[in-house]
C-alpha cells in the first residue's frame, strides 16, 4: 500500500464529505416535495368523502338500537251521554174532539186556526173567552172541534114583556152599547144584571143576560128574528 501523507488523507475525506452533502439535500428536498404531494391529495379526497388517507382516523362503527313500539292505547267502553229528545207536538189533521195547544212564539189566531183547519177564528175566541186576539206565548188555548158551528140567531120566545131578561151570547165586535141598541134595554141595565165593574170587560162567547125592551121604540119592537141566544155546541 503507498503511504499517503496524513494532509492529503484529511484532504480526501473533506472531498468525500463535500460530495456527499448535495446527495442528502437532493433526497431530502424529493422526500419532503413527495410528502406535500400526499399531504394535498389526501386532502382533496378526504373533501370528496374518500380516497387514501395519509393519516387514518378511526371510522365510527353504526350501531343498532333497538326502539321499542309506542304502546297502543287500547279503547276502553265508555258511555257516550245521549241527549235526550223532547218529542214536538205538530198539528196536523181535524181533531176530532176539543182539546188543548199551547202557544208558541209567533203564534197568531189565524195561524193556529189555518194549522188546526179552523174556518172560522170567532170558535176560538168564543170557546177560550178571548176578549181580543192578543196571544202571549205559553197561554193555553183549546181548540175546539172544526166541525162546530157558529151560534145562528135564533128567534126569541113569544110573549116576551117589557123588562124580562134573556140570554144572550156575546158576538166579537160587540160592545154594552150595541147589545142595548139591539134588544131595546140601556147599558145601566144590562151592567147591573150581569154585576160588571165596567161596561167593556165583556168578551165573545160569554153570556149575558139582557132585561128586553126597557126603552119605548119609535120604530115599533125589535126584530126577533135576529137575536143570537143559543151557546154553540162543540
Amino acid at each position: 500500500m503507498a503511504y499517503k501523507p496524513p494532509f492529503q488523507s484529511y484532504q480526501e475525506i473533506q472531498n468525500k464529505k463535500k460530495n456527499r452533502s448535495p446527495m442528502v439535500f437532493g433526497v431530502l428536498s424529493v422526500l419532503f416535495i413527495v410528502a406535500g404531494v400526499l399531504l394535498i391529495w389526501n386532502w382533496i379526497n378526504g373533501a370528496g368523502g374518500g380516497g387514501f388517507s395519509l393519516f387514518q382516523t378511526d371510522t365510527p362503527t353504526p350501531t343498532t338500537t333497538a326502539t321499542m313500539p309506542p304502546p297502543t292505547n287500547t279503547p276502553e267502553n265508555t258511555l257516550i251521554p245521549t241527549e235526550t229528545l223532547i218529542p214536538t207536538i205538530t198539528p196536523t189533521g181535524t181533531a176530532a174532539v176539543p182539546f188543548e195547544y199551547q202557544v208558541q212564539s209567533g203564534d197568531s189566531l189565524s195561524s193556529i186556526a189555518e194549522n188546526f183547519g179552523i174556518d172560522e177564528i170567532i170558535l176560538i175566541m168564543v170557546v177560550n173567552e178571548l176578549r181580543s186576539d192578543f196571544l202571549t206565548a205559553g197561554q193555553v188555548l183549546i181548540i175546539p172541534n172544526p166541525d162546530m158551528e157558529l151560534p145562528t140567531p135564533t128567534a126569541l120566545p113569544p110573549g116576551l114583556r117589557s123588562g124580562d131578561v134573556i140570554e144572550y151570547m156575546v158576538l166579537p165586535g160587540d160592545s154594552v152599547q150595541i147589545i142595548a141598541e139591539k134588544f131595546l134595554s140601556t147599558e145601566d141595565g144590562i151592567i147591573a144584571e150581569n154585576e160588571l165593574s165596567d161596561s167593556y170587560l165583556i168578551f165573545p162567547g160569554q153570556i149575558l143576560l139582557v132585561p128586553y125592551w126597557l126603552i119605548t121604540p119609535t120604530f115599533g119592537p125589535p126584530d126577533s128574528t135576529a137575536t143570537p141566544i143559543v151557546t154553540p155546541t162543540p
